[in-house]
């Protein structure tokens, strides 16, 4: 009497640990696609963080140079094109003697606001990435696509 079932269990054997395997490798997939997307977002929003702040000193610097009589002053400066592979605008508003830079992505969908107090007066404005110039005198300081 042959019994013909005995190979089976290394049939079976492989079966079970490609199914397995399977499973951990789909788990290890979608648990580090979420971390990746995360890192993603903080990273674009630092970013956006440094550029905000780099905008914001040099209005400052700007407002600076004409509030000690320096008469027109013009500041340039070279910017990123993109954040985390995609564009991205600067809106700049002014309130009194208040002003915000607002610099935000749409994808991810994220916004930065850095507020600066000036004495010279701000034209309210939106500007894409990349270089922008700043110009200024006794009137009011102008953002512009560089």
């Amino acid at each position: 009497m042959a019994r013909v079932d005995r190979g089976v269990s290394t049939a079976v054997g492989y079966v079970l640990n490609l199914g397995i395997a399977t499973l951990l490798v789909t788990g290890l997939l979608v648990t580090g696609s979420g971390l990746v997307a995360d890192q993603r977002d903080r990273a674009a929003g630092a970013e956006l963080d440094v550029i905000g702040n780099r905008i914001a000193a040099d209005l400052e610097t700007a407002d600076r140079l004409v509030q000690n009589g320096n008469g027109s002053v013009t500041v340039r400066t070279s910017l990123p094109n993109a954040v985390a592979g995609n564009s991205y605008r600067v809106a700049i508003d002014s309130t009194g003697g208040n002003a915000t830079v607002s610099v935000s992505t749409n994808d991810p969908a994220i916004t930065r606001t850095i507020h600066l107090v000036n004495e010279t007066p701000v034209q309210p404005t939106v500007v894409s990435g990349g270089a922008i110039v700043v110009h200024g005198n006794q009137t009011g300081l102008e953002v512009t696509d560089g």
